[in-house]
């Protein structure tokens, strides 16, 4: 018998592991499983609840645009095409006009900012011209989408231009005709 084999057999049985000793590792090792389970189903549970809020939240999201563009629509729709333009070149108007499809009904986009003048806007590639030209190319109503200078545009539009523009207000809560 070589070397390698007689201390193997040296050895006494109390280095083996028997059954007997694997049982507690085993209860060890059976209950880290079953906790480590347990929190994967909460993890589960957890960001379910998560995605179910998050597509609720997306569904009230997408009826909400669904309204606007309906109002939208409909107001546009009782006026002459090409007799309509919109206040303000900011991203709330942009999304708008290119998310609803009402752009073809827009002569063109006002805004006060100097810096906007002269350019066209994105994707619907419409005008953006200064206040004056709505004396010069008069339009019968004007959706105001200036964020929180809505009121003060819509105040302009009253005391400066023609008493019969329609104007109407795009808020949060849906199109508001002043």
């Amino acid at each position: 018998m070589n070397e390698r084999s007689k201390s193997a057999q040296d050895q006494p049985d109390r280095a083996r592991p028997t059954p007997r000793d694997e049982q507690p590792i085993q209860r060890i090792a059976d209950e880290e499983l079953r906790e480590y389970r347990q929190r994967l189903e909460e993890m589960v549970d957890e960001r379910t609840r998560e995605l179910t809020q998050a597509n609720v939240r997306l569904r009230e999201e997408i009826a909400e645009r669904q309204r606007v563009t309906e109002a939208l629509t409909a107001y546009a729709d009782g006026l002459a095409a090409k007799r309509v333009a919109v206040w303000g070149a900011g991203h709330q108007a942009f999304a708008i006009m290119a998310l609803t499809g009402i752009a073809g009904r827009i002569r063109y986009v006002v805004d006060s900012a100097d810096f906007k003048q002269g350019r066209f806007t994105p994707a619907t590639h419409l005008p953006v011209v200064a206040p004056e030209t709505l004396h010069k190319d008069p339009v019968d109503a004007v959706i105001v989408a200036a964020g929180s200078y809505s009121d003060e545009v819509a105040a302009i539009l009253r005391r400066e231009f023609d008493p019969a523009l329609s104007v109407a207000i795009l808020r949060d809560s849906g199109l508001e005709i002043v």
